[in-house]
């Protein structure tokens, strides 16, 4: 006695038909299909690109990307400050991350901040604010476990080296 169950019955119908792929019935395989959002908008017509062949005066075009270029400029060295100042808070050392090096990496970084759109820092942080928010929250209670550790560690070595400086004195 055979046990008919859904997956026999499939199988049935499959071999029973000359062209099985007509056979089967919609519900036998459900397609969900994988869209980026980026082509969703594309499909409903909701998606205009920022630069249209043609559809600018090539110097204005010019115009907006040097504004772009600055602006993401500003933008990178407003984020390279706090960066630079915690890594010297961390290390008690400057390793040269001074004004200049910050107006380097900045200069370095603003072009990739224009190419993805990530010159408005309202756009940015609406792409990416949670995340943001998550790594400041972590990295500020990380680095004050580390600054303790380090300033822990510094008294044990000094009550170490007291500790036989006292010895000696003893002994002598």
């Amino acid at each position: 006695m055979e046990v008919k169950n859904e997956a026999t019955e499939l199988v049935d119908k499959l071999q029973a038909s000359p062209e099985p792929a007509q056979q089967l019935e919609q519900n036998d395989f459900q397609e969900i299909p994988e869209i980026s959002p980026e082509l969703a908008a594309m499909q409903n017509g909701d998606f205009v690109p920022e630069n249209l062949d043609g559809a600018q005066d090539p110097q204005q075009s010019a115009t907006n990307d040097k504004a772009k270029l600055t602006e993401a400029e500003t933008m990178a060295l407003n984020a390279l400050a706090p960066l630079f100042g915690t890594i010297q808070g961390l290390t008690g050392r400057s390793y040269n991350l001074d004004e200049n090096a910050a107006k380097k990496l900045a200069q370095g970084v603003a072009p990739c901040l224009v190419k993805y759109g990530l010159v408005d820092p309202s756009r940015f942080f609406e792409k990416w604010g949670a995340e943001i928010q998550a790594g400041v929250a972590i990295g500020s209670v990380l680095f004050g476990a580390y600054g303790a550790h380090k300033q822990y560690k510094a008294e044990d070595a000094k009550a170490a080296a007291d500790a036989e400086k006292a010895e000696s004195k003893e002994a002598a």
